[in-house]
């Protein structure tokens, strides 16, 4: 299909809605939370965390859903946050990310070996993970192979269908900008098919996995309370995430980053 030329005008809108998205909005990212729960700003930030995917999920899901694990404590939380006034900030849209290597550290659970529950589920599906986990970490490369998950957009957001669009290119860019600064090869996920999240994936450079007899395709997955999702994987994110990094990497240069190494007011550059 040919190219469908955008107006001046919608390019003008365009611009605009990027500008106030960058102005109302930052991101913010939260390592291990479990180490830093003397400060302030992280004893008050990760409450507001849990809140808002437990209010984001239960939406979806049911109010018995628990979308967050023993992994929540040492992962890694990549957040967009509304800027409040007084400086407070409250998530808006956010996943979390948590190494093999971390897992194995705090001898807790890879997740994605958590989500392969499901009364459909074949064996192969643990098997075809397992062999990727063990891969990476006989070799001794936890740190490189993560687990993305627990993916959440607040409510009030979801209803305005053209701040959406560009949500998924912030939510893509973040992700993006993260595995290549902190140099993670490998990704893997369950994404919900109901929302089409694999499908969004899938045009940003995500694959299927695939196990010993073909793609891996979607199953009933009890911790979404038996909606239907999909394993995927992300590789060579240095290449495929060129595009989505370029998006909003204004907004990741000027992220506030909160860990053990920078405490909670440096802002680093990728």
């Amino acid at each position: 299909m040919p190219n469908i030329p955008i107006s001046i005008e919608a390019k003008e809108e365009l611009v605009d809605l990027i500008a106030e998205i960058e102005k109302k909005y930052q991101f913010v990212l939260l390592r291990s939370p479990y180490e830093l729960m003397g400060l302030n700003m992280v004893s008050e930030l990760f409450p507001k965390i849990v809140k808002f995917k437990t209010d984001g999920y239960r939406q979806e899901y049911g109010k018995f859903v628990l979308p967050f694990d023993a992994s929540d404590f040492v992962a890694s939380h990549l957040l967009l946050c509304e800027k409040k006034k007084g400086g407070s900030l409250e998530p808006v849209l956010g996943f979390k990310s948590v190494t093999l290597e971390k897992c194995d550290q705090h001898r807790i659970h890879f997740p994605m070996l958590n989500m392969l529950d499901g009364e459909d589920l074949n064996i192969i599906y643990k098997l075809t993970i397992k062999s990727i986990i063990d891969k990476y970490r006989l070799s001794g490369a936890g740190n490189k192979i993560a687990y993305n998950g627990s993916f959440t957009i607040s409510p009030k957001l979801r209803g305005d269908s053209e701040l959406m669009k560009h949500l998924w290119d912030v939510t893509f860019s973040l992700l993006t900008n993260y595995y290549i600064n902190y140099d993670i090869d490998h990704v893997v996920a369950i994404c919900a098919t109901k929302f089409k999240v694999d499908k969004k994936k899938e045009l940003r450079g995500w694959n299927y996995i695939e196990g010993e007899h073909g793609i891996l395709k979607p199953y009933v997955c009890k911790s979404f309370f038996d909606a239907p999702a999909v394993p995927m994987e992300l590789t060579n994110i240095k290449i495929k995430g060129k595009a989505c990094a370029e998006k909003f990497k204004s907004m990741w240069e000027d992220r506030l980053t909160l860990d053990a190494d920078t405490l909670y007011d440096v802002k680093k550059a990728a």
